[in-house]
């Protein structure tokens, strides 16, 4: 009985929808405008409110009540504006997800996700609205805040958002099953979701840090934890404590405290990671921050790592190139705004390239991010730079290059056709440079499963494969 009044009264709400709907199309005739193409059918916004209540379950009675913005996405899936809805949909994604951030660890989360040019500008919750939505999101995954799935599914998200939604002109249509897909996946993902226990000892190691004195017995007990994080959380952890120990105004006692741990846990820090911690020191060497330039070092001393400080300015040039390259890709009228960084990044690199060995990581790992697209389109006279760079590529590089595909960033943009394909250019642009056999063997399962490229990054086989392809380079 209660399913026949449900759908007696979605029947009658869709009269009233039709009903409300011809009035307003004959009020915009009226005043010369178009009228054509400018609500979605009322079918697929009855798909939506059928469908209202299992979304509605993803979000408590408290947190419900402070949901405006999931008002405001209904009130749009009501008079037929699926664009305008998608954005609000968004909008109450990235108000969750700040304050995530602001309950967790915001100094950590500043520390974590954003370059060290433009972490000095960040100090309190206000300033996260300084973040891009993909660093923001970029972030949270890195210290977990958000699953790898979660984030996958809010990229893709994202980028409906900016080429399907109501943030600017486009002709995408969004249908009624594909909103709710993408609101469940915001909602469970950011609202629904506890944060992850891993990521909560984490927040309560750097809490015991800045509030606690330690012993070195205290120290040692906490290392026992530090051989089973495995390396990704190491260098998140190792990060959070840098960022602590360089800031001018950290306490002597947090310090010391840090001076016990960090030796403990260097470790298990991986090359790459205490490459980028002597690169931060040479960017306030070259900034003359004294203050952060002089703790950086004694960090650095502490865990025995002076070796990673090197007088790397160029390297400093690049990385802040770079920054500004991924920075232009993921904001709006990136086809226009990538073109200037992108030739820069070319006048530092040179015609024969010269990449920074601190730095040739993050040139790749960049230098793909922005050759795959953001899925709408190419930049197209950026992408001829990005082409001669990707093709400057020496052995090493190219075989790194290819192994992306099971980086969470790229995996997850591989679910869109056009990134896609760009990805198998890449290979296409790469392969006659690669020589070693585990590397070959990697682009020949890679070109085998073209159809599932945003899945591959769960093949455990393959990843041995990366493996063995990056142990060869080494």
């Amino acid at each position: 009985m209660a399913k026949k009044e449900a759908t007696n009264e979605l029947v009658n709400y869709d009269r009233q929808m039709a009903q409300h709907q011809e009035q307003f199309l004959t009020l915009l005739g009226s005043k010369g405008l178009p009228t054509e193409n400018i609500f979605v059918p009322i079918k697929e916004r009855s798909t939506v409110f059928s469908n209202a209540n299992s979304l509605l379950d993803n979000i408590d009675d408290t947190r419900r009540f402070e949901a405006v913005y999931v008002s405001k996405f209904f009130a749009a899936v009501a008079v037929g504006l699926f664009d305008a809805a998608l954005n609000y949909l968004w909008d109450e994604t990235v108000v969750h997800l700040r304050k995530r951030v602001e309950t967790y660890d915001l100094e950590y989360f500043y520390d974590i996700a954003t370059s060290a040019d433009k972490r000095k500008e960040l100090k309190t919750i206000d300033d996260i609205s300084k973040l891009t939505d993909d660093e923001l999101l970029r972030g949270s995954l890195t210290i977990e805040l958000i699953s790898e799935v979660g984030f996958r599914n809010m990229d893709l998200v994202r980028h409906m958002r900016n080429n399907a939604s109501a943030a600017h002109p486009n002709q995408m249509n969004i249908t009624g099953l594909k909103l709710i897909s993408m609101a469940e996946d915001c909602l469970r993902e950011v609202i629904s979701t506890p944060i992850p226990p891993a990521a909560i000892a984490v927040q309560k190691l750097l809490e015991n840090i800045k509030t606690t004195t330690m012993k070195t017995g205290d120290a040692q007990d906490v290392s026992v934890h530090f051989s089973s994080m495995g390396p990704v959380r190491t260098q998140r952890l190792v990060e959070g404590l840098f960022g602590i120990f360089y800031k001018r105004e950290t306490t002597e006692a947090v310090r010391q405290n840090i001076r016990l741990l960090a030796p403990m846990l260097w470790p298990y820090v991986d090359e790459p990671t205490r490459k980028n911690l002597g690169l931060k020191h040479a960017y306030f060497s070259a900034n003359n921050h004294i203050v952060e330039k002089n703790f950086s070092k004694e960090f650095l001393a502490v865990v025995d790592g002076l070796q990673y400080i090197t007088d790397q300015h160029r390297a400093i040039e690049v990385s802040t190139v770079l920054e500004e390259l991924k920075n232009a890709h993921y904001g709006l009228n990136n086809f226009y705004n990538e073109v200037l960084p992108a030739r820069r990044l070319k006048s530092i690199i040179g015609d024969v390239p010269s990449v920074p060995m601190g730095i040739q990581n993050k040139y790749i790992e960049t230098l793909i991010d922005v050759f795959l697209t953001n899925g709408y389109g190419e930049a197209r006279s950026a992408n001829d730079i990005y082409f001669e760079l990707i093709n400057g590529f020496t052995p090493k590089q190219a075989v790194y290059a290819i192994t992306l595909i099971f980086d969470e960033g790229i995996s997850s943009k591989l679910r869109i056709k056009l990134c896609a394909e760009k990805y198998y250019e890449m290979i296409k642009i790469v392969e006659p440079k690669i020589s070693t056999h585990a590397a070959k063997q990697l682009i020949e399962q890679i070109k085998l499963k073209k159809t599932q490229a945003g899945d591959i990054r769960s093949d455990e086989k393959l990843k041995q494969v990366v493996k063995l392809a990056l142990e060869e380079i080494r």
